[in-house]
């Protein structure tokens, strides 16, 4: 579900992360009426009615609300005004006792055979939805498939006129009071919509100020000190392995003071995790951390230096307050009770750090038309691959595990080939935290946009960097500057190639493992892409590099997994297309290298 007040969404955990958000095609199923209103509900509207938070003291707790009937011409009857005030009378005698209550602003009436079976759902949407991303508009399909009883979208923290458009919740029309649904048929299914929407809204946000002059829980403690601070809400956003990221956006964005704009405008927070809860007894591990210095020094000193400013997203040092992290823990401990964290990634917290790093965002704005994620990897063949390869090091890889890549990347750097690169791109799937309207990625303006951004324009400029750098980076190869490391135990007769760890040679210089890891580490970057448009109606694309972080040559195990990825497809013939790499089945067509010059 994503539908609230938008007062509320200033203040109140939104679910933006690709990693939890269950997309529509999982759209949760309805089924369960017997329940409460859970008790965070009434903390949640005792936080909305205190004074004692700012962002929340302004704050409404009555939702105007649409009701929209939608029926099949057989049952355009089957809907009563008595069950439309019944529907809502116990809607709200269900959230009296959470302080909530629902204004029916209006209901109307539509006969349309596919809108009730839930088909043509966009069409549907587009025509009956009313008022702001904050109103709750709710579709009673007299036809909805069965076994459905309600299904809901989720909340989006920068929601485009498309997720506006799609925002809602469809209930069969039978669940509502007195309909035909027998056991369901008390209205009860629209409530535990409502309130599953509401729990989850009650998870992701706290707040903070961005100095401490008013007596305030301070964000950061490097930032300008004001007479007037500038509230915050901190709202988890997306996580990975290592990183944790979290939306910074002021309370009053019309009242910000000029000093705190620049930790502010278009960035992002991220921090670092090496904390386990106290309260975790599963499995999950976490890989080896590096510290936020050392993870800032090595973007400042290695990185920087060999792309423009514009090219990269930026990072920033910032000092951050112990506050910060207790209070993101407990965003994450709540994440985790409501179930809304994914399952490999409970139990690892965030590290007690001093500072953290400030990105650039490229997250999906207003003004956002099509959104672009994607790592480029291997941009030129391996230094070491067999003169008469007819995959690159990325699509033989890909054969290798069996795994369908969607697109060659030795395409995007040659805009000679008969794939134009903007063609390739157009695979690629963004997360849902960068995605954007879905019917705009059709549109042969961003189309024609994009395909001078990948083969002339900035785009076309990043790739050709990327490439030059992984080739003077690594010009021989790992399988050249590593050998196996000696095992403390016999290798066993059927396992002649046992993939332990690697080390360099004793030819092999330290500046030479230093750049292999440089390289290594341009070859698993992400390159952003956001095509938007600007205050004169013009299309704006731009793109940047990310996940820079430093991957190290000194790791024996590293060192082996690189080592022996090579070796295999070597010796396995993955790069010849011969042996056990013999065999097109679909897997290596797209590799521009199979095509031939």
């Amino acid at each position: 579900m994503k539908f609230f007040l938008s007062s509320i969404l200033a203040a109140l955990p939104l679910l933006t992360s690709g990693h939890v958000l269950r997309p529509r095609s999982q759209r949760r199923v309805c089924g369960n009426e017997n329940f409460e209103i859970p008790d965070t509900l009434k903390t949640l509207h005792n936080r909305l009615s205190s004074t004692a938070d700012t962002a929340a003291a302004n704050l409404s707790a009555t939702i105007p609300t649409y009701f929209h009937i939608v029926s099949s011409t057989a049952n355009q009857d089957l809907v009563t005004d008595q069950m439309i005030s019944d529907q809502l009378d116990v809607v709200n005698a269900r959230y009296a006792v959470a302080g909530f209550t629902f204004n029916l602003v209006a209901t109307d009436r539509t006969v349309n055979d596919k809108w009730a079976s839930q088909q043509s759902e966009r069409a549907m949407q587009k025509a009956l939805r009313k008022g702001t991303y904050g109103t709750l508009n709710i579709y009673f399909l007299t036809d909805l498939p069965i076994p459905l009883l309600g299904q809901c979208t989720f909340p989006v923290a920068n929601p485009t006129s498309a997720e506006t458009v799609s925002d809602g919740c469809e209930i069969v029309a039978t669940s509502m009071p007195g309909g035909a649904k027998v056991p369901y048929n008390l209205g009860l299914t629209v409530v535990h919509e409502i309130a599953t929407m509401l729990v989850s809204k009650t998870s992701f946000q706290t707040s903070f100020v961005l100095s401490a002059s008013d007596g305030g829980r301070p964000l950061f403690t490097n930032t300008p000190t004001e007479a007037q601070s500038t509230r915050v809400v901190i709202t988890y956003l997306n996580e990975g392995a290592a990183n944790i990221i979290w939306q910074i956006k002021p309370v009053d964005a019309q009242n910000v003071t000029q000093n705190h704009r620049p930790f502010l405008d278009g960035k992002l927070l991220r921090l670092r995790k090496g904390l386990k809860s106290s309260s975790y007894t599963g499995s999950n591990i976490i890989p080896p951390l590096m510290p936020t210095e050392q993870v800032f020094d090595y973007y400042d000193r290695k990185m920087k230096p060999l792309f423009g400013k514009d090219q990269l997203v930026e990072q920033t040092k910032v000092a951050i307050s112990s506050s910060l992290i207790t209070s993101c823990n407990q965003v994450l401990e709540r994440l985790e009770s409501d179930h809304l964290r994914h399952e490999k990634r409970i139990g690892w917290h965030l590290a007690q750090d001093s500072v953290g790093l400030l990105m650039t965002s490229m997250a999906s704005t207003p003004n956002t038309l099509k959104g672009i994620e994607f790592k480029p990897k291997w941009l030129a063949q391996s230094p070491t691959a067999p003169p008469n390869s007819v995959r690159c090091r990325t699509c033989a890889l890909s054969a290798f595990r069996n795994k369908k890549r969607q697109a060659c990347p030795l395409r995007l750097t040659r805009p000679d080939s008969s794939k134009p690169p903007a063609a390739s791109t157009q695979n690629f799937t963004p997360p849902p935290w960068i995605d954007t309207s879905p019917q705009s990625r059709a549109s042969p303006e961003v189309c024609r946009a994009l395909s001078h951004f990948f083969t002339k324009g900035k785009g076309h400029d990043v790739l050709g960097r990327l490439k030059e750098d992984q080739l003077a980076l690594d010009p021989k190869g790992v399988s050249t500057l590593c050998e196996p490391s000696p095992s403390p135990t016999p290798t066993p007769p059927h396992k002649p190639h046992a993939h332990g760890p690697a080390r360099p040679k004793p030819s092999t210089t330290a500046d030479q493992i230093a750049k292999l890891s440089m390289a290594m580490t341009l070859r698993d970057c992400t390159f952003f892409v956001n095509v938007s448009h600007d205050a004169k109606g013009r299309i704006v694309i731009d793109g940047r590099l990310a996940d820079l972080d430093p991957k190290s040559g000194d790791d024996a195990k590293r060192l082996g997994k690189w080592y022996w990825d090579e070796v295999d497809l070597i010796e396995q013939g993955w790069y010849t297309g011969t042996g056990v790499g013999a065999g097109k089945e679909g897997r290596e067509e797209e590799c521009w290298l199979w095509e031939g010059e």
